[in-house]
């Protein structure tokens, strides 16, 4: 049995030993850095900072401990003698971060724990004698010593990372090198040191930071290790002397504005690892800025699209063994009226397509990611969908006001159209209503628990529409620009309303919020200019954003009354449903 002693404290450390009854002490308030046992298997649990009344239910079921909440004793283990002393052994490691604890007995030993790690420095020892017996609780503590070779540099490290943050003296440095034990080159680390020329990379980073070697104009030759998978952005721009780069296999993401007016950086190639390419990624290259790079208003490295002209119109069809489409490659294409996708592509950039003359899109079944914002704002009439979409960002149909009908391929697994509009699989989620259809009601299917982000957005046809009680949340934006929308029925199982969720729909008069919300995001209903709120609750809830009911920004405010079934004593705007269920306002 583990008994927790009357004097000890929240903060203090306990565990260790394999207990099949646990009794609290009364001034034990917190579990915090506790350590426990399981009883039949001795596997350790670890949970620093945990509230105890959070954690009990979760704890029991998980290691099946008997907990006897009680004013204690002073003993460990079921064969413990309570006259026996027992002290608590705590080991810190350093910024916070602490060791398993040990409860040992007077006179007894301290167990050496194995030895920690901490990015950039070596571990030295704990500043304790093991071979002291234990006479009081005490605190062990971690010795530390940074790497030599990371003396020169700034740093942050984890137990497992160690992020370089810039150099301790930059001035006279032209040639650098990363230390092998680095795993991160931090955002802005080495940014606007214009003496570097050179810098070499180890094979243990895999993160290179946002802006990391910006303006660094005196760069001429960086190599990029098999490790990375990440180039941040704008992490080179500005980089003016950067003749050559060559992003291995291991990069899947290079950042916007990544390579932004590296003025003389001719020669680039990209490996097949890559998933995104932001926007503007190579804009004001060399290799950019020559027109002999470019194929009919069109500019490829390797198998990825990176930009085309706004100049392009017509049908334009993307070459053979393109597998990525980088975001904002077509953006403002407004002459554009069709593309063909080759059965080579696997991944369309966020925005690549936004405001394209675009009437219709295939998406061929070698695609299984379409970023978010990739077709907003174009003329498309039907949208054909793949088997193998398997990820659709946000409002990548948002604002196709011609949109009549998205078809999605029964084979995929993701994804479902019905009656022409986008849902995921299970149907839980409306994630795109076709806009340009003429109906003027619609009825949200049941069973439907979420309506996404501008699933409605600029729909200008619809007049009504019922939400069923299955619907839990509506997103942000969702219903925005609704201008001809006069009736919305909420259901009572509501929970959340988004910001903006029905902002701009000038025809609202009324609406009859749901004693079930408990959230309504800032400027929900703005610009409703006739809107009159019926809110169902007595009171306002604590979960509503302060500006919730904005007819402008942060401005005037809607009138809006609350429930009262019996006549309210006090002053305010209420409200009751009379015998034939309709509102009726009181006084």
């Amino acid at each position: 049995m583990l008994h927790i002693f009357d004097s000890l404290k929240s903060g203090h450390t306990v565990g260790k030993n394999v207990c099949s009854r646990l009794v609290l002490g009364k001034m034990c308030s917190n579990i915090e850095r506790c350590v426990f046992r399981a009883l039949s298997m001795g596997a350790l649990f670890y949970s620093r900072g945990v509230e105890m009344k959070k954690k009990w239910m979760k704890f029991l079921a998980m290691f099946f401990v008997c907990v006897t909440l009680a004013f204690g004793f002073a003993a460990c283990d079921d064969n413990h003698n309570s006259s026996s002393k027992t002290y608590i052994v705590s080991f810190y490691l350093d910024n916070g971060e602490w060791g398993d604890s040990q409860l040992i007995k007077e006179g007894e030993l301290v167990v050496r724990p194995d030895d920690p790690t901490k990015g950039g420095y070596t571990f030295v020892g704990w500043d304790f004698d093991f071979s002291t017996p234990i006479t009081q609780d005490i605190t062990i503590n971690a010795q530390w010593q940074i790497r030599t070779e990371l003396i020169r540099f700034t740093f942050t490290s984890t137990a497992t990372t160690c992020t370089v943050t810039g150099l301790a003296n930059p001035d006279a440095i032209d040639s650098l090198v990363i230390p092998r034990c680095v795993t991160n080159i931090g955002d802005e680390a080495f940014q606007g040191y214009t003496k570097l020329t050179t810098v070499t990379i180890p094979d243990s980073v895999t993160n290179i930071g946002s802006k990391a070697f910006e303006g660094c104009t005196g760069l001429t030759s960086v190599t990029i290790p098999n490790s990375v998978t990440s180039i941040g952005y704008g992490a080179f721009q500005r980089c003016t002397k950067l003749k050559r780069v060559a992003i291995p296999d291991s990069v899947k993401n290079i950042g916007y504005n990544a390579f932004y007016n590296c003025e003389a950086l001719t020669n680039i190639t990209i490996s097949n690892g890559v998933t995104n390419i932001g926007s503007e990624a190579f804009y004001g290259t060399s290799y950019y800025d020559n027109a002999r790079n470019w194929e009919n208003g069109v500019l490829y490295i390797g198998n990825y699209l990176i930009k085309a002209k706004k100049s392009l119109s017509g049908i334009y069809t993307i070459k053979s063994g393109t597998t990525i489409i980088a975001n904002d490659a077509f953006h403002g294409c407004e002459k554009l009226t069709n593309v063909t996708l080759p059965n080579s592509l696997t991944s369309i950039g966020a925005s690549a397509f936004t405001i394209c003359g675009l009437t219709h899109i295939t998406i061929p079944n070698s695609v299984t990611n379409i970023g978010a914002s990739a077709f907003a704002y174009c003329d498309l009439i039907r949208v054909e969908i793949g088997d193998n979409v398997k990820d659709i960002g946000t409002h990548t149909f948002s604002n196709c006001t011609s949109l009549i009908e998205i078809n999605v391929s029964s084979n995929n697994m993701a994804y479902q159209s019905i009656n022409g509009d986008l849902y995921n699989k299970d149907g839980k989620t409306l994630i795109q209503y076709a806009i340009g259809k003429k109906t003027s009601s619609f009825t949200v299917p049941n069973g439907v628990t979420n309506i996404q982000d501008e699933a409605f957005y600029m729909c200008k046809n619809l007049t009504s529409v019922t939400i069923p009680e299955s619907v839990t949340s509506i997103g942000k934006n969702a219903f925005g620009h609704c201008v001809n929308l006069i009736r919305v029925t909420l259901s009572n199982g509501l929970r959340s309303i988004g910001a903006s969720a029905f902002a701009s729909c000038g025809g609202l008069k009324e609406i009859i919020i749901p004693i079930s919300v408990v959230s309504i995001g800032n400027e929900a209903f703005l610009y409703c200019d006739s809107l009159t709120i019926y809110c169902e609750t007595e009171n306002e809830p604590s979960g509503w954003g302060l500006y919730w009911d904005s007819l402008r920004y942060m401005g005037d405010r809607f009138p809006v009354y609350w429930y009262r079934e019996e006549i309210p004593t006090g002053s305010g705007n209420y409200w009751r449903y009379n015998s034939n269920g309709e509102i009726e306002i009181w006084g």
